[in-house]
């Protein structure tokens, strides 16, 4: 018989099994139907807190996006 250590199909050597990975697919859209349900019965008071998310969002991009761009401390020369 032959040795195919190498074998990209065997499970073992790629760190994961495909029923992992099967479970977490079907929790994702497990997920997206019930989310999909909720925001269906519940677009009203979801719309009443879109002003203040977006209030929210422009501080946290400021704090999270602008990342470093060359501000300050370098020694001009």
């Amino acid at each position: 018989m032959e040795n195919n250590d190498n074998n990209p199909t065997d499970h073992r050597t790629r760190g994961h099994s495909r029923t992992g990975t099967a479970w977490i697919g079907a929790a994702i859209m497990v997920g997206a139907i019930v989310a999909f349900y909720v925001l269906r019965e519940h677009w009203g008071h979801v719309l009443g807190f879109a002003p203040y998310v977006i209030l929210l969002v422009c501080p946290l991009m400021h704090i999270f996006m602008h990342g470093e761009h060359g501000h300050g401390h370098e020694d001009k020369k």
